[in-house]
Parts: structure tokens; sequence; C-alpha cells
């Protein structure tokens, strides 16, 4: 989640360290989603465990 920091707070999320929250009213940053869902499937390509 770190390389998504300033993109997460840009789209007015607030964000921990592993997560971050979109509140029923906020928009959705389809952009946004798609780029941490594509990291996490390239970063997780090669792992066999469930956690990295």
């Amino acid at each position: 989640m770190k390389q998504f920091e300033l993109s997460i707070q840009e789209a007015g999320y607030k964000a921990s360290s592993n997560l971050f929250r979109i509140k029923w009213h906020d928009a959705i940053s389809w952009d946004l989603l798609e780029q941490i869902i594509s990291f996490n499937i390239e970063d997780k390509r090669v792992v066999t465990s469930f956690w990295r």
C-alpha cells in the first residue's frame, strides 16, 4: 500500500498500513482500484502461499 499512499490521499480516502477505506458517499476512483489490483496480481504471481 505504501506505493499508492499519495494516490489514496489524493482520492480523499483514509488509509492505514494495510488498507484504505472508501465511504459509502465517496466517489470511487476506478482507475486507482485497477492499479492496486493489477499491482497485487503481479506481485503475487510467484507466491505459492496465501500471505506474501
